[in-house]
């Protein structure tokens, strides 16, 4: 308390570090990680040849502008504007990497209302890009378009605001806020109808309270997330890799925005990603948790897992892992978060066609979490009411009862077992449906939840998950 000069203590039973750049971590002596991992250390594929604790990536100051009808007197015209230009290359073009169908360099308009054309060719006016406020969706009287300018070209890349004695950070911060507002005064002598509208951010000069920080201090994890692990180049299926301790799930490009040390920027396309249990975990247990981008990823993937929405799924893990932990007196097993996860509607598995509204979401996400959800191995659908066919039943039946196996071998140990009705020849029939009435229950090796006995037809996958999982909706 500054203006009492009271020192409160608080002794809390447990912490989140939901700080933007891990503050606490420091602060509490849990290993940290910051800057660039060696290819040695990850084996990524684009990991530097050697550490570099000063590479952070760039970090900026928003701010917003309104398109005023009239032209607005300009920002004032921040020290050191030549320099700062200079190092900016202020521009709007932008560079999308042609790997991925997109155009290469492109230079953006300012204003306009052309919506982006198929696979990114053309992402569209520069203003509408972060637009917040279109007034044509508005009666007459509405105040004129607004958006929010986070663009790259006001990165501020020259220094890491990482691991700073405090009067060295608020230098760095301050260097970081004169580059925004060198861009604004830079964009308002070629659009003066550009209007800074500082009430948005509720500042005296209409810069954010706080900089976007797209890296932070970085636990020293139980697992950690490498690049290999999510990037399309190595993960061939419709997914990134499979984590079993999967508390939520991310998507967004490995998106480097450079350091200072030389690093050029980059983009790599990922797979749809989960966020494992192992990297909110420090090595040597504690009571705190990072709960947002200071899990154990590295400089690379935490390109990918710094965005908002995985923030959020990050915090909310955190929140469950600590509450368990507290509650039970020890780290709760992760099968016992993610039944509280996925019955409070957090997504664990990457469907793309079932929200926390169906009434099978949480038996569907923690059977897929423990390989007895019959996988789509070309795209993200759940399926749910799709009938499931006799050979995914016993590849399902069999990893249920702890047996991972192919279809030919776990139609085999289904056979032997005789865990599912054959017709009187002994044939299987693997691709037609599976009925209720193809269990044998007798033959099971333990018992499931009893059957509805009038129920005749084929079974769905969403039902199948449902009998098979011990969460019921």
């Amino acid at each position: 308390q500054f203006d009492e000069r009271q020192v409160i203590r608080f002794r809390p039973r447990f912490v989140l570090d939901a700080t933007e750049m891990g503050d606490l971590l420091p602060l509490a002596g849990v290993p940290y990680a910051v800057g660039a991992e060696p290819k040695s250390q990850t084996a990524e594929p684009d990991a530097a040849a050697e550490p570099n604790a000063a590479c952070v990536q760039s970090f900026t100051y928003p701010f917003v502008l309104e398109h005023d009808t009239q032209p607005a007197p300009p920002a004032p015209r921040p020290p050191d504007y030549e320099r700062i230009v200079e190092r900016q290359n202020f521009s709007l073009r932008a560079n999308y990497p042609t790997e991925f169908g997109w155009r290469g360099w492109f230079q953006y308009r300012m204003f306009g209302d052309d919506p982006p054309i198929p696979n990114n060719m053309s992402p569209g006016p520069f203003f509408s890009w972060r637009r917040l406020l279109a007034s044509s969706n508005f009666a007459s009287g509405v105040p004129q378009d607004i958006a929010l300018i986070n663009w790259p070209h006001q990165d501020y890349a020259a220094e890491s605001p990482l691991d700073r004695p405090p009067e060295q950070l608020a230098r760095i911060l301050q260097r970081a806020k004169e580059t925004s507002e060198a861009f604004l005064h830079w964009l308002q002598q070629g659009y003066p109808e550009l209007r800074l509208r500082s009430d948005f951010m509720d500042t005296p000069d209409g810069m954010s309270k706080y900089p976007y920080i797209r890296e932070s201090r970085r636990i020293v994890a139980r697992g950690r997330v490498t690049e290999q692990d999510i990037i399309a180049d190595t993960q061939p299926g419709p997914r990134a890799r499979l984590f079993d301790d999967s508390v939520g799930i991310g998507f967004y490009m490995v998106d480097i925005h450079p350091c200072g040390a030389n690093e050029r920027g980059r983009m790599r396309m990922p797979r749809p990603f989960q966020i494992p249990m192992s990297a909110l975990i420090p090595r040597e247990p504690v009571n705190l948790l990072p709960a947002g981008k200071n899990i154990g990823v590295t400089h690379l993937t935490n390109g990918a897992f710094r965005l908002h929405p995985v923030e959020w799924n990050i915090g909310e893990a955190a929140g469950m892992i600590a509450s368990l932990w507290i509650e039970q007196g020890s780290l709760p097993a992760a099968a016992g978060v993610q039944v509280q996860l996925a019955q409070s509607g957090v997504p664990l598995f990457w469907f793309d066609d079932i929200g926390p509204d169906h009434p099978a979401f949480a038996s569907i996400h923690l059977a897929a979490i423990r390989g007895t959800y019959p996988p789509d191995a070309i795209g993200l659908h759940a399926s749910p009411s799709v009938p499931v066919t006799r050979a995914e039943a016993a590849v399902t039946l069999s990893a249920f009862y702890g047996n991972h196996l192919d279809e030919k071998a776990a139609i085999d140990l289904v056979l032997r077992h005789g865990w599912m009705a054959t017709d009187h020849r002994n044939w299987f029939h693997p691709d037609v449906p599976f009925y209720w009435t193809d269990w044998r229950e007798d033959k099971l090796p333990s018992p499931l939840p009893p059957l509805v006995s009038h129920r005749t037809g084929p079974v769905s996958r969403s039902e199948l998950a449902e009998r098979l999982s011990s969460t019921r909706h």
